[in-house]
């Protein structure tokens, strides 16, 4: 992590001011030093040095960008608040003016988020000093769930925490209905180990004809695709939705069909199956970070 303390030391915000200045694009008004972001795009001038001396916020950020591409990096991507709307035209066009490709500094806007509890919006006050902070979120309902219900909302999303959703140990609640699966499915594994069932031999996936195991297949077949939308398209989202899809087929499968039966062929290549969308589930809540419990 690089704080601004050290973008100082490093006298990287005058590496700016000074390379700004030596390509014209600064003058002074009013004893405060703009930036003259309108050649690039903007819709107005920018301030970089207050009047009092002081740095405007765009500086020390210009410093950080500096500082990221000389460690190496050749593509930004920043992640701010939707009140930072108007900040991204200027901090594109500084990021230019300073040499650079704009097009590789990419400005992601998240929404805000609104915490209910039985229906009602819960009121928070700076000025009364009344704030939930995240470790008092995660103090409430756990990590696993903290991180899935974030995770789960789109980007470009404003999203209503339901607090007691996500305390509950039903099917409502998605974080509690993927880990369900995820543990279901060790526990089949365990009660065909107990039957004395040789998982270690090679199925014959081929006596796999039923429509909701095709289907499970499809769905596992999906995952690789998954993860390169969630990072082509920037949206996180797309991954516990996925996993939500998955579990809700597993547990389809898993009322309608029998799993550990008397043909010990077909035992075993449902349990192949079975193995399949378990390491899935985990291999996805532990990109998200998130337990993949054995049993609930």
């Amino acid at each position: 992590m690089i704080h601004e303390k050290s973008i100082r030391k490093e006298d990287l915000p005058e590496f700016v001011v000074k390379q700004l200045r030596e390509n014209n694009l600064l003058y002074t008004k009013e004893n405060a030093i703009f930036f003259k972001s309108t050649d690039f795009g903007d819709d107005k001038d920018r301030p970089i040095i207050k009047g009092d001396g002081e740095y405007a916020y765009i500086l020390p950020d210009a410093a950080y960008h500096e500082d990221k591409m000389r460690r190496g990096f050749d593509y930004l991507i920043d992640i701010f608040g939707p009140d930072h709307h108007g900040y991204k035209k200027r901090l594109k066009a500084i990021f230019q003016a300073m040499g650079y490709n704009p097009d590789h500094l990419e400005i992601i806007l998240h929404q805000m988020v609104n915490l209910t509890n039985e229906g009602n919006k819960i009121k928070m006050s700076k000025r009364k000093g009344y704030i939930v902070s995240l470790d008092d979120l995660i103090d409430d309902i756990g990590k696993d769930a903290a991180r899935f219900f974030f995770v789960l909302r789109k980007v470009n999303s404003h999203l209503d925490f339901d607090l007691e959703l996500a305390k509950q140990k039903t099917e409502e609640n998605p974080v509690y209905y993927v880990q369900y699966a995820h543990a279901r499915i060790s526990s089949i594994i365990r009660f065909a180990n107990e039957k004395g069932i040789d998982l270690t031999e090679k199925p014959d996936i081929s006596t796999l004809r039923e429509e909701k195991e095709l289907m499970l297949i499809k769905k596992i077949i999906q995952f690789p695709e998954i993860l390169d939308d969630v990072i082509s398209r920037r949206e996180p989202s797309i991954l516990p939705r996925y996993l939500i899809e998955l579990s809700s087929k597993f547990h389809n499968f898993y009322n309608d069909i029998r799993v550990v039966t008397d043909d010990k062929e077909l035992t075993k290549a449902r349990i192949t199956l079975i193995k399949a969308v378990k390491n899935t589930l985990r291999i996805g809540l532990d990109l998200i970070g998130v337990d993949a419990p054995e049993k609930m």
